[in-house]
């Protein structure tokens, strides 16, 4: 299958394994699997870890590009994403997507995929979460659309929101 999906830390970290050529079967396939984690655990952090992959077909690029605007644009969907790949062009992909996008996005070589695993468990909201749970987080978020993304008015409107002040 070109496309393999993995849920790690309770349905928090999702991991896609993408080789070959994605088709729209493919993403019709695999993303009802992933709507209800985004709304379940979100903001989640996301490993798209590609193995020989050469890309997408018209159609699933077309299915690529609505479901990354619909989630990596609203702050309580995705946190982090690193792609892992081996291609010169799959690091311009991850450059290219930084400006559509809220979330952090990083690229790694497949050399370093510890190192990708490191930084997506460094994740801000993946700490925050760990340490004040989920209702906290998405008072996190709210305050960093509140106050442009600032940490501090994150910080204040987030613990204001959740009483912790």
């Amino acid at each position: 299958m070109p496309i393999q999906l993995k849920e790690e830390d309770n349905g928090r970290l999702i991991i896609f394994h993408v080789s070959g050529v994605l088709t729209k079967e493919e993403y019709d396939r695999i993303l009802p699997q992933v709507k209800p984690l985004l709304r379940q655990h979100g903001p989640l952090r996301v490993l798209f870890e590609m193995t020989d992959f050469h890309g997408w077909e018209p159609a699933a690029l077309w299915e690529e590009l609505k479901f990354d605007r619909a989630q990596f644009s609203d702050l309580s969907s995705i946190d982090r994403c690193a792609m892992v790949g081996d291609r010169k062009w799959q690091r311009i992909m991850s450059t290219l997507s930084k400006p559509f996008t809220s979330a952090e996005i990083r690229y790694f070589n497949h050399a370093d995929l510890a190192g990708a695993r490191k930084w997506l468990d460094e994740s801000p909201f993946h700490l925050a979460k760990a340490k004040m749970g989920g209702t906290a987080v998405r008072a996190l978020a709210v305050g960093a659309v509140a106050f442009g993304a600032t940490a501090i008015g994150a910080l204040a409107v987030g613990a204001l929101a959740i009483g912790r002040l």
